[in-house]
């Protein structure tokens, strides 16, 4: 102690402090104590800091921690985690909070701390999906937000979370169910499921379009997703899909074969027209029974294809004959094309079709509907018809040609009509006369042929060939019984040609047959008729009586006789220049007839055979309007007719009496008539005057054409006589100027009468007639 003592105190002196010694070594006690207590404290404190976060290294956050653990050594957890909350320790209040079902207050605790996936655990942990979705969302952990919403049914949020988890399928089924197609179909289309992507884009797609008004805008925005699904529609078979879209697009093949799969057959014939598939287009054409379509579309697919002759038969059964006949024209085929255009009545093109098909009798036809009558003519002949040539010639008006070919079919009496046709139309010509003259004696015509070769005998022959000419001459009339003629003939050869034949010989035979002719006759008295024809029934002198103007000098038996002893006349019904009418009863058939007499002075045998010939084909007509001819005859050289007779009067005494027709009566007479002139006509028979006064009207209404056969008895008259016959009033253009007539003569002279029944005048009833039928309009 002293040495403590001894120590202090002097250092207290120099201090200068008067404080006794013993207090150093208490101080000294007591301060040792101190630092021992504070170091005893800062140990303390360190371990409690390292303990604590640092940011609650303070008094406040070690007062906390000691609170909670006194706390949670009490049990009582709940306020023990709160002070170790406030103490930063987020784990062992988290778990106190759990312990005591505080799931809310441990993950707000969590989420405080910045914890927020361990937060959402908790929630987890505790079922409450969404929330636990929420955290995990916020702590990106994006399949556990996923999972978390679909828990909770909230799929739009799941959708989300999947597809930021990088599952685009998860998110695209449940964008789907949620509605959201756009974001659906972006999901199934990066997932690769491209049948959902269809499944969801086209709905989405058309209620864009809906409601963009049927543009959708920005077009280049959409335009890659449509063509992805215009191709997937394809690949998938999904033609529903892929027709919509193609249609959109103007994709218009992929529209017509989607249309085609679906059976919308209009739409794809209009896709398939659009884009130019004609195959296509036939396909739908069939199945809409379209079947004219359908052949068209072939024909013009053919046609591309350089298949001419498949296209031109498609073209045909489509009904486009022209555009068929063109290509069958293209392809050579003549025969089809002629077939075909005669069909449409291109006359020109099927002739010339059929010339090339070496099928001269139809080519014939057309040319003749064309009047080309050489051509017909040609094809004709070149087929070997000569009789339907001939006819052809004439209506070219080649009479020669025309006489060949009638010749060639055997027909002389039509060659001998065309030679003569040829003499007036271009005069008279040695060759053809001669020719003519052949004809006529080949067909028993020797008079005829006589008076034609008349005129080619000269006087005195100056070469051999007038010789053989008047050598011909001679024959024929030597054949005629004409010896006398005959032998001056064969002397005028003589004195061109003492030795010619046996022209010599000839000429003294025929003296010595005239000679001997001319004494017999010298012994014998001439006979007369006289009045050798007796009534003997009473009626006035019999026929020859009823007709005091046909002198009997002439007659001379035979047939003549016959007919006057038969017909008993009772009476004249009408006169005219050619002859006369009268009602004379048949005593052969005991009936009431009409006899017609037809003087026929100047005709030679040959018009008389003609005349006679045409008058026994008309006696053939049988029709209820025309006047039977029941027989017809020459007697004397006049041509007799015995026709019906008809009670009632003509038309032309009912229009001079009446005046004009009524419409009904119009119609019901020349309803009569036109079919009587069709029924002739249809017999090559034409009557060449009708006329109202050659039309009967009977008191039971009925119409009857007379006068049938003898318009042409007044043509071959007039030829003898050199006259105009006819009614010019009623005669058509080229029967008045004595061209080529046929059946229309006759319904010219129709509607000239109907013209004056329905008129009571003519249409030219003045002035000069036969020029204004020729050139002024009615």
């Amino acid at each position: 102690m002293e040495q403590i003592r001894q120590m202090i105190e002097p250092l207290l002196e120099q201090a200068g402090l008067a404080v006794p010694w013993q207090v150093v070594p208490a101080a000294a006690a007591a301060l040792l104590v101190l630092i021992i207590v504070i170091a005893v404290l800062v140990s303390r404190v360190r371990k409690l800091n390292e303990q604590l976060p640092v940011s609650h290294r303070n008094g406040s956050g070690r007062k906390a921690l000691a609170r909670a653990r006194k706390l949670e050594k009490a049990e009582k957890r709940v306020p023990a985690a709160d002070a170790y909350v406030a103490a930063g320790l987020i784990d062992p209040a988290v778990a106190l909070y759990v312990r005591e079902g505080r799931i809310n207050q441990a993950a707000d605790t969590l989420i405080k701390d910045g914890r927020v996936v361990e937060a959402a655990n908790q929630y987890r942990v505790a079922g409450k999906w969404e929330k636990a979705g929420r955290l995990y969302r916020q702590g990106q952990s994006w399949r556990m937000a996923a999972e978390m919403f679909d828990q909770a049914g909230k799929l739009a949020e799941a959708a989300e979370a999947w597809e930021l988890a990088g599952n685009p399928g998860e998110a695209a089924e449940r964008f789907h169910r949620v509605g959201d197609l756009a974001r659906a179909a972006a999901a199934f289309q990066a997932s690769g499921d491209m049948g959902g992507f269809l499944l969801v884009f086209l709905p989405y797609w058309e209620s864009e379009l809906d409601r963009q008004m049927g543009a959708l805008e920005p077009a280049s925005y959409w335009q890659p997703t449509l063509d992805l699904a215009l191709t997937e529609a394809e690949k998938q078979d999904n033609w529903d899909a892929a027709h919509k879209l193609a249609s959109y697009l103007g994709r218009w093949a992929t529209a017509g074969k989607a249309a085609e799969e679906l059976g919308k057959w209009e739409d794809a014939k209009r896709f398939y027209q659009t884009v130019g598939d004609l195959e296509g287009v036939a396909r739908a054409a069939d199945h809409l029974g379209e079947s004219e379509e359908a052949y068209r579309a072939r024909g013009q697919a053919a046609e591309q294809a350089g298949k001419t002759d498949e296209a031109a038969r498609f073209f045909e059964l489509a009904g486009e004959g022209d555009k068929a006949v063109a290509l069958y024209q293209q392809a050579e085929m003549w025969a089809e094309a002629g077939r075909v255009a005669e069909g449409l009545d291109m006359l020109e093109a099927a002739a010339d079709a059929w010339v090339k098909a070496k099928d001269p009798s139809k080519a014939a036809l057309m040319f003749e509907k064309l009047e080309r009558w050489g051509d017909a003519a040609s094809a004709y002949e070149s087929a070997g018809d000569p009789g339907r040539a001939a006819e052809a010639f004439r209506k070219a008006e080649r009479w020669l040609d025309a006489a060949a070919m009638a010749e060639q079919a055997g027909n002389t009496q039509a060659a001998i009509r065309d030679l003569q046709q040829q003499l007036r139309t271009h005069g008279q010509n040695r060759e053809v006369s001669l020719r003519l003259v052949d004809l006529m004696m080949a067909e028993g015509m020797r008079g005829t042929a006589i008076g034609l070769l008349e005129p080619l005998v000269t006087m005195q022959p100056t070469t051999e060939s007038d010789a053989d000419v008047l050598y011909r001459y001679g024959m024929m009339l030597e054949d005629e019984g004409r010896r006398a003629e005959a032998a001056k003939a064969y002397e005028r050869i003589l004195a061109f040609d003492v030795s010619y034949r046996d022209a010599q010989e000839r000429a003294q035979r025929l003296r010595n047959m005239v000679q001997l002719q001319q004494q017999q006759a010298q012994q014998q008295s001439q006979p007369s008729f006289g009045g050798g024809i007796s009534d003997s029934t009473g009626d006035g002198g019999g026929l020859a009586a009823a007709l005091p103007d046909m002198s009997p000098s002439g007659l001379g038996g035979g047939e003549t006789q016959k007919i006057m002893e038969r017909y008993v006349p009772k009476g004249e019904l009408g006169r005219g220049g050619m002859g006369v009418v009268i009602k004379a009863h048949d005593k052969l058939l005991d009936r009431m007839i009409a006899l017609k007499v037809v003087k026929t002075p100047g005709m030679d045998s040959a018009q008389l055979d003609r005349l006679l010939a045409e008058a026994r084909a008309t006696a053939k007509l049988n029709h209820p309007n025309i006047v039977q001819i029941y027989d017809v005859s020459l007697a004397q050289g006049n041509l007799l007719m015995a026709m019906e007779f008809v009670e009632g009067q003509t038309v032309k005494e009912v229009i001079t009496s009446d005046g004009p027709v009524p419409l009904t009566a119009l119609v019901l007479i020349f309803g009569q008539v036109a079919k009587a002139l069709q029924a002739a006509h249809a017999q090559q028979i034409v009557h060449r005057d009708i006329k109202p006064a050659n039309i009967l009207w009977t008191p039971d209404k009925q119409a009857k054409i007379t006068d049938f056969g003898l318009a042409r008895a007044a043509q071959e008259l007039a030829n003898a006589q050199t006259v105009v016959v006819g009614s010019p009033y009623y005669m058509a253009p080229e029967q008045l100027m004595g061209n080529t007539m046929d059946h229309r003569v006759d319904i010219y002279a129709l509607g000239v009468s109907m013209f004056e029944a329905a008129t009571g005048t003519l249409p030219f009833p003045k002035g000069d007639v036969g020029y204004h039928h020729i050139h002024t309009p009615a």
